[in-house]
């Protein structure tokens, strides 16, 4: 891997070997009758009529057991350095949690934290692995994030990529555009959280 660093936000890039990004590439074709679309759930916190806070499919981690047990052998031994970096309170983890989040046209997920509340207080450092088949074939879907005293930040979701930030940031996922809207040519993403060992993990977390 190879790592960038920036004010608000580690980047990785070549995160995966060409073998294991093909395989995961691979399996999510194999997932597409298995990825839900969590609309019931987002209705619950429809800002009006018509508009969720987010519109997107997700895979939960008990159907890609491979993937989380991977992601956690790569973030697991770099927890002290990202709170070292992000100034956070140093804290133990032996735990992720993951979902994969397929955005097509017109998904987008509106200005939000990931550890605003109570449930998720667990979730300690955010994570977002972007992955999609070449040629790309989206536009947008831009993660954008807001971070307290300063200009927001646009990040463009790269092929073999991971975004690590301080989830209590707040931010955002910009719509997609994928005019042909097909499900091989969604925007991609492994997206979790590293959790605190001391605070109870909370599994009916929707966000």
């Amino acid at each position: 891997m190879i790592l960038n660093k920036s004010e608000f936000y580690l980047q990785y890039t070549n995160v995966l070997n060409v073998d294991a990004l093909n395989n995961l590439l691979n399996a999510t074709i194999s997932f597409e009758d298995k990825i839900t679309d969590p609309s019931s759930k987002a209705q619950m916190f429809a800002i009006k009529p018509g508009l969720t806070y987010r519109k997107s499919r997700l895979l939960y981690e008990e159907d890609i057991p491979e993937y989380k047990a991977m992601f956690k052998d790569i973030l697991l031994p770099l927890v002290p350095f990202f709170c070292s970096y992000f100034n956070l309170t140093p804290f133990e983890s032996n735990d992720i949690e993951i979902k994969l989040t397929m955005h097509n046209d017109g998904d987008y997920f509106l200005w939000h934290n990931d550890n605003g509340n109570q449930e998720a207080s667990s979730r300690s450092v955010t994570f977002v692995y972007y992955y999609y088949f070449e040629p790309k074939m989206f536009s947008g879907g831009e993660l954008v994030m807001y971070p307290p005293g300063a200009k927001p930040v646009a990040i463009s979701p790269l092929n073999n990529s991971m975004i690590i930030f301080n989830p209590s940031v707040m931010h955002e996922v910009k719509p997609v555009i994928c005019p042909e809207k097909l499900y091989p040519q969604s925007r991609f993403a492994l997206t979790g959280w590293i959790l605190n060992k001391a605070i109870p993990r909370n599994r009916e977390v929707y966000l």
